[in-house]
């Protein structure tokens, strides 16, 4: 009697944790198959060498499940919850990686994304799962009880279970396991970049390019407040861009991706220290100390000077050249009511290979959280960004990805 096989399609971050938890899994039960591993690149893990600047952020210590945004976050904590990150960081532990934190995140000790692609190449290797580069799978579909898989070129592999661990085209990726999932069936939310710098009105900010300054940053859609972060912004001759900001782009990404028309401002607190009252009585006082001095010196010290000279142009409280002695209380209350709250207009997202990761993908409410196993095609998984599941900056969408590819590949060993 011939093994059967599982076949898993994408070798990025989840793709690998499902297959060497599908290998580990078979082992335990007894059960003699076949894992291989499909990649479209010539090597594997070729997202995850850009992580974290090369350096990796693995995870993060903090577990808090609103870092997720999806359609179904029942689903998402069930799948976290079966592999919690002291379960991660056990397994890393166990396949040779040393880590270290810093607050809450966790990095490689080495501070190399590629020790991390190593020891998962090594571990997959050491339990027997075929990689197979330069393999892209076009094509997946029922044969019999089991599925038949189509490479570009061909190729054709039968499998008795799949994982689609292929999910996003972020960064250069590729989103055929999402392509796949819809041609088998499954409901895909359209995908759109997330944790992306924003495109916005430069008419204030572009002289601005190139500097960074911390502060709140608010969304607001509509009017309405939706989220805000802090953090280091970073102006650039197209918008802005930075962590802070990247966090609040997947909602404006979504609406942008749906056509609809929405006003969509990003706020900037660059005084999040100081209430209004402080700052003004602040303003005041600089008032007096740089009275000789032309407008555009009056926050010498307090911001980076072309982020505040750009600033101190959006409050319109006359020319820069002006001398500081010249600006009424009005005109002082007008530059601090801007710096507590500066509306800078979106026009748009970076596209997909500037974002982090995509939002989107197929629905997760329907795969069993327990096993990921599709609710509508018996043997067939998905795990990583193929589902409708993304997280904040900061570790999550790796957690994610590992957690997934966990349940993925322990459910795909336990049907078989």
């Amino acid at each position: 009697m011939s093994k059967k096989t599982i076949a898993v399609v994408g070798a990025g971050a989840s793709g690998l944790m499902s297959a060497i938890c599908a290998a580990r899994r078979c082992t335990e039960l007894g059960k003699q198959v076949d894992i291989v591993l499909f990649e479209k690149n010539p090597r594997p893990g070729k997202k995850l060498l850009a992580t974290g600047n090369g350096r990796c952020n693995l995870t993060n210590t903090d577990e808090t499940r609103a870092a997720y945004h999806t359609g179904a976050p029942e689903a998402a904590a069930a799948v976290l919850n079966a592999f919690p990150v002291r379960e991660i960081l056990r397994f890393f532990a166990q396949i040779g990686l040393e880590t270290v934190q810093n607050g809450t995140l966790v990095y490689p000790r080495s501070m190399q994304a590629a020790s991390v692609l190593d020891v998962l190449r090594f571990e997959a290797t050491r339990r027997g799962v075929t990689i197979q580069p330069d393999s892209e799978i076009t094509d997946v579909r029922r044969a019999g009880k089991g599925f038949q898989l189509t490479a570009k070129g061909g190729n054709t592999y039968t499998a008795a279970a799949v994982i689609l661990a292929s999910g996003s085209a972020a960064g250069g990726g590729s989103d055929s396991g999402i392509v796949l999932l819809k041609r088998l069936g499954h409901t895909v939310l359209p995908p759109y970049p997330a944790l992306t710098p924003l495109k916005c009105d430069t008419t204030y900010i572009k002289t601005a390019a190139g500097m960074r300054a911390s502060a709140q940053v608010r969304l607001e859609i509509d009017g309405a407040s939706m989220h805000s972060e802090y953090g280091e912004v970073l102006f650039t001759d197209y918008g802005l861009s930075g962590i802070a900001v990247m966090q609040l782009s997947g909602e404006a990404a979504r609406l942008f991706s749906s056509g609809g028309r929405h006003e969509i401002n990003v706020v900037l607190d660059l005084a999040p220290e100081y209430d209004f009252p402080a700052l003004y009585a602040l303003l005041q006082r600089r008032r007096t100390i740089f009275a000789e001095q032309p407008l555009e010196q009056l926050l010498c010290g307090f911001l980076n000077k072309r982020v505040a000279m750009a600033a101190t142009k959006a409050a319109n409280i006359g020319p820069l050249s002006a001398a500081v002695s010249t600006l009424t209380d009005k005109q002082l209350k007008t530059l601090a009511a801007l710096l507590k709250a500066w509306r800078i207009p979106v026009t748009g997202v970076k596209g997909t290979p500037s974002a982090q990761v995509m939002g989107g993908g197929a629905a997760l409410n329907e795969f069993d959280p327990h096993t990921l196993q599709s609710s509508r095609l018996h043997g067939l998984f998905a795990c990583g960004e193929a589902l409708d599941v993304y997280g904040d900056c900061g570790g999550y969408n790796l957690t994610w990805a590992w957690a997934s590819g966990y349940v993925a590949g322990h459910g795909a060993a336990d049907m078989v």
